[in-house]
């Protein structure tokens, strides 16, 4: 039999809004007066933050008073502010029978999980009163829940550095592995025989590094993603608005990346079908083996150094530049952007190439040179620049 021990207590709380009727400068009294014990720097983010409330309410057409009676009390706020603090630390043991998989899903809290020293798995984490706690089993699989009491999560943002549920698995578990979470991070560690990985967050970095995993899908938003040092069958990694690298992996199948406003790196990777995109960010691909590469950017440069593609090759960009730093090779190659140059090395004969080049108002050494009968082929084309490429037998 399947079961949790030592499960936290369930905690529920509920408020009413203020209903004082007061001016701005009353109200900000008497919360100055309710915070008199709290840090400085705490006392002073939420003295501005009820002010701009106020003044916002004030912009769009209510009095003083109307703004602060759809308020909480100064009272209320203080006592707010002291069940927002951190709580008692707490542990979720599993015992029973072999985990087929973990879900841990939690609200604006930080995710870490580790490998299980002893084999056995626990879950870390801080009793805050007034959150939802929900631990249970299904099917074989450890569940762990949380969620947010109806605290203003201004509040809980103060101390949302603090606040993080730690996961120790067992080392030896092939199972599935879910983390979710909003607003804050996860960072996965050390964990050698996972079957398949779901991380999800939003407004908070992902970090997955030393693991091996089957199969992985790991998404973020507003925030950078990175993967270092791991084994994958398959990976999607996808985040909007952050940096995306991938550092020292090996993919049996393919790894698939994207994000958007914000560079994307890619630096010894190894896998059949790898492939690159984002938007308005740099894009550079060093130390890359596969089989089909392709990477993609817009309004930014690409940059190619020492890449390998057994079967096809392709850069796209516009309003950037391609450079091809360190050669790269590949039997199929497609080089396109505009407004911008495509330089660099190709390694290989260039006797063995088909040729097609083009630009406006530019120059090519490629001329056009097109021979469906040779081996390989290089097209390369872009408008306003030179193209120049050389080849490095």
């Amino acid at each position: 039999h399947h079961q949790w021990l030592n499960p936290s207590r369930v905690h529920r709380l509920t408020g009413k809004k203020g209903r004082a009727s007061m001016t701005k400068d009353e109200f900000m009294r008497q919360l100055t007066a309710q915070l008199n014990g709290a840090a400085p720097e705490e006392r002073n983010r939420i003295l501005q933050y009820y002010s701009e409330i106020i003044f916002d309410g004030m912009e769009n057409g209510q009095s003083e008073e109307a703004v602060i009676a759809g308020l909480d009390s100064p009272q209320k706020i203080a006592a707010q502010l002291v069940e927002a603090r951190p709580g008692a630390d707490r542990m979720a043991v599993y015992s029973g029978g072999p985990l087929r998989g973990i879900c841990v899903s939690v609200q604006d809290q930080g995710v870490e999980v580790i490998p299980s020293l002893d084999g056995v798995l626990r879950i870390h984490y801080k009793e805050h009163k007034g959150d939802v706690y929900t631990i249970s089993e299904e099917g074989g699989t450890a569940i762990f829940t949380h969620t947010m009491s109806p605290f203003s999560r201004f509040l809980r943002g103060i101390f949302i550095g603090l606040r993080q549920v730690t996961v120790e698995i067992p080392r030896e578990f092939g199972g599935r592995l879910t983390a979710v979470s909003t607003n804050a991070g996860l960072r996965i560690i050390g964990l050698p025989t996972l079957t398949d990985a779901v991380f999800k967050t939003s407004n908070g970095a992902v970090d997955i590094r030393d693991s091996s995993i089957g199969g992985l899908t790991a998404r973020t938003s507003n925030s950078s993603l990175s993967l270092t040092n791991c084994g994958i069958g398959r990976a999607e990694l996808s985040t909007s608005n952050g940096k995306l690298a991938c550092t020292d992996i090996r993919a049996a199948e393919e790894i698939r990346t994207t994000t958007s406003n914000a560079g994307l790196n890619l630096t010894n990777v190894e896998g059949p079908v790898i492939s690159a995109h984002t938007s308005n960010g740099t894009l550079r691909l060093v130390d890359i083996t596969g089989e089909s590469i392709k990477a993609a950017t817009a309004n930014a440069s690409l940059y190619f150094s020492s890449v390998s593609a057994s079967r096809e090759l392709t850069g796209d960009s516009s309003n950037g530049k391609i450079q091809l730093e360190g050669g790269i090779s590949s039997p199929r190659i497609r080089l396109h952007t505009s407004n911008a140059s495509i330089r660099g090395t190709v390694k290989g004969d260039r006797a063995a190439y088909s040729l097609i080049s083009r630009t406006t108002n530019g120059s090519s050494n490629l001329g056009l040179y097109d021979n469906p009968a040779l081996p390989c082929r290089l097209e390369a084309t872009t408008s306003n620049a030179p193209i120049q490429i050389d080849f490095k037998a």
